[in-house]
C-alpha cells in the first residue's frame, strides 16, 4: 500500500540536528515514506541514513548526492520519486509534534481549492524590501515557508516544483506560493500543525558563507523581476497589452494564446493593439482593441509580438507567441467571434457542395497562377460543386480576375463577412495567407497550398486541414532557411516552382478527399 504523505529531508553536514529531525518524524507520523537526501555530507550522514534504511525498510528512501545541490533541485526529484498522495519538503533544523502532519492533510482533504498549507509560526509576508516576515492576520498570508508545507504531490509536479532558476535557496517557497496564487488556488496556516523551525542553521554553513550573499542578491533580482506586477498592487489582476500589428493571420494567431491567459487568470484584463482588427472584434476575452501607441506604464505587462516569429520562423507562430508571453497554448486553434447578423450573411450559400476559394495574391513564392485557380473551378463544377471566390483586394488596385466562380466576395473590408460565407461552405481551398487562417478559425475543412513555407510552422493541426505542396524540391520549405528574420521570401532560383508544380489535379483530389470523410 502507498504511503499517504511523502516527506523530504536535505541535509548537508548537519548530522545532530537532522538525526533529530528524523527521529521526531519516525515517532509521530503516521502512513508516511521518508526520502532522505544527503548532498555530498563529509561527516557520517551517510552511515547513519544507511542504518536508518535497515531499521525502518520501505519507510526510508535514500538518496546520495556527490556534491550539494541545494534546496531546490533535491526535493523535486524527491517529489518526482515520490509515492505518497501528499508531499512535504521539510527542513532538517524543523523539529514536528505529535499529529502534526494530520490537520495539514486533513485541511487539504476537505478544501480542493487549497493547494498549500504549511503549520503555525511561521514568516508568511513578505515587506517591501522584499523579506520575509511574520502575517498579521489571514488577510496577509502570501506565502508558505518551504521549511514545511503540504500539498498534493501530483500538483507540486504540475506546476515544476520549485523554480530552479533561482540557486539553491532564498525566494524559492514564495515565489512557489505565489504561483500557486496566480493560478486561481488558496493557501492556509494550519496553526493546529505544531512544528518547531529553529531557522538559519541549514544554511548557516563555513562553506556555504561566503556564496550566500551573491546567491540571496540574485534571487532577489530574480524574484523582483518575476513578480514586479504583483508587489505592485499585491493581487494577481494583471492588465495585459498585446502589440501586433498585422498581417491579418498573424494577428489571428494571438487567439489562442490569449485563451491560455485567461486560463491561467480569468481575471486578466487583455488589450490588443493591432491594424487588423476586424478577425478581433466580439471576442470576449478581450477587454480592448486600439490602433495606435498607447501609454505603455498602465499595463502591468507588455508583450511586443512584432518580427517575433519573423525573427524565428523555425519555430510554429502560436509557439513563438506563447513563449514570449510565457504561457503554453496547448491549444492551437484560432477563433472568430461573428455576431448573429454576421452569421446571416452567409445565408446565401444554401446547398452543401459549395467550395470557397480564396485567389489572392501573396509573394510569388506563396502565390498560385490565376489560369489554375481557373481549371480548379473547372474541375470543380464539374463534380457538381459550385464555387465562391472569398478574396482580398490587392493594395495596389490591381483588379482580381473572373475564374468562373459562381458567387465572388472580393472585398474591402468586410472580412468578417467573407468569414461567415466561408463557415457555410463544405470546403476552403487557398494558399497560405490570412483567408486560410480565417477558414481554420471557422473550423471548415481546408485544402491549403504551400510554396516556400512549411506547414508545421504555420498551419493549426485540427485534423481538418489537408496541405498540399511539391514534396519533390529540395530547396523548399526555404522561408525557414537563414538570414533572419523573414518578412516575405523571394525565390533565389526566380522559378517559384514550388507553386508552379502544384496542379488543379492534386487540390481537387485533396477536396474530394474531405468529401469523401
Amino acid at each position: 500500500m502507498n504511503p499517504l504523505l511523502s516527506i523530504s529531508v536535505i541535509t548537508l553536514n548537519n548530522i545532530n540536528m537532522f538525526q533529530r529531525c528524523v527521529s521526531l518524524v519516525l515517532t509521530h507520523t503516521k502512513k508516511f515514506e521518508l526520502i532522505l537526501t544527503d548532498n555530498g555530507s563529509s561527516d557520517n550522514t551517510r552511515f547513519l541514513i544507511e542504518g536508518l534504511q535497515k531499521s525502518f525498510p520501505g519507510i526510508i528512501i535514500p538518496v546520495y548526492n556527490k556534491e550539494n545541490l541545494g534546496f531546490l533541485k533535491p526535493n523535486n526529484y524527491a517529489a518526482s520519486i515520490a509515492k505518497g498522495k501528499y508531499f512535504c519538503p521539510l527542513n532538517d533544523d524543523c523539529e514536528v509534534s505529535d499529529g502534526w502532519a494530520e490537520p495539514l492533510i486533513e485541511y487539504l482533504e476537505k478544501n480542493k481549492y487549497t493547494a498549500q498549507v504549511g503549520p503555525g509560526e511561521q514568516c508568511n509576508s513578505i515587506s517591501d524590501d522584499l523579506t520575509g516576515v511574520p502575517s498579521k492576520s489571514d488577510k496577509d498570508i502570501e506565502y508558505i515557508e518551504g521549511s514545511c508545507f503540504v500539498m498534493l504531490t501530483d500538483l507540486f509536479k504540475s506546476v515544476g516544483g520549485f523554480d530552479e532558476r533561482y540557486e539553491m535557496f532564498y525566494y524559492d517557497d514564495s515565489d512557489l506560493s505565489l504561483r500557486l496564487r496566480e493560478l486561481g488556488y488558496g493557501i492556509k496556516i494550519i496553526p493546529e500543525s505544531k512544528v518547531k523551525h529553529l531557522g538559519y542553521q541549514t544554511i548557516c554553513k563555513p562553506e556555504l558563507e561566503s556564496i550566500k550573499s551573491k546567491i540571496l542578491n540574485s534571487n532577489k533580482n530574480k524574484f523582483r523581476q518575476r513578480w514586479e506586477y504583483y508587489l505592485k498592487s499585491r493581487n494577481f489582476k494583471k492588465n495585459i497589452l498585446i502589440k501586433r500589428d498585422g498581417a491579418i493571420g498573424d494577428v489571428l494567431l494571438i487567439t489562442p494564446v490569449i485563451r491560455a491567459i485567461k486560463k491561467d487568470n480569468p481575471e486578466t484584463t487583455i488589450t490588443v493593439e493591432t491594424k487588423c482588427p476586424d478577425v478581433l472584434y466580439n471576442n470576449p476575452m478581450i477587454s480592448k482593441i486600439i490602433n495606435d501607441e498607447p501609454d505603455v506604464s498602465k499595463y502591468t505587462h507588455v508583450y511586443d509580438l512584432n518580427m517575433s516569429y519573423e525573427n524565428d520562423p523555425r519555430k510554429h507562430i502560436v509557439k513563438k507567441y506563447s513563449e514570449i508571453i510565457g504561457v503554453v497554448a496547448d491549444d492551437t486553434r484560432s477563433e472568430i467571434y461573428l455576431t448573429e447578423d454576421e452569421i446571416r450573411t452567409g445565408e446565401i450559400i444554401n446547398s452543401s457542395r459549395w467550395v470557397a476559394v480564396d485567389v489572392s495574391k501573396t509573394w510569388e513564392s506563396r502565390t498560385w497562377d490565376y489560369d489554375n485557380w481557373c481549371k480548379l473551378t473547372d474541375l470543380l463544377r464539374k463534380k457538381q460543386y459550385k464555387v465562391v471566390t472569398v478574396s482580398r483586394k490587392l493594395n495596389n488596385g490591381e483588379k482580381i480576375p473572373n475564374i468562373g466562380e459562381d458567387i465572388r466576395m472580393v472585398y474591402i473590408d468586410n472580412i468578417r463577412k467573407c468569414a461567415a460565407i466561408i463557415s457555410k461552405c463544405c470546403c476552403f481551398v487557398g494558399v497560405d495567407s490570412g483567408m486560410a487562417h480565417i477558414s481554420q478559425a471557422m473550423k471548415v475543412p481546408s485544402v491549403i497550398l504551400y510554396g516556400c513555407t512549411n506547414p508545421e510552422y504555420r498551419q493549426i493541426f485540427d485534423g481538418k486541414t489537408i496541405p498540399v505542396m511539391d514534396t519533390t524540391l529540395t530547396c523548399r520549405p526555404c522561408h525557414h532557411e537563414p538570414p533572419f528574420p523573414r518578412n516575405m521570401t523571394v525565390c533565389k532560383y526566380k522559378t517559384n516552382a514550388c507553386m508552379k508544380n502544384i496542379t488543379p489535379q492534386m487540390v481537387l483530389s485533396k477536396v474530394q478527399d474531405i468529401a469523401n470523410k
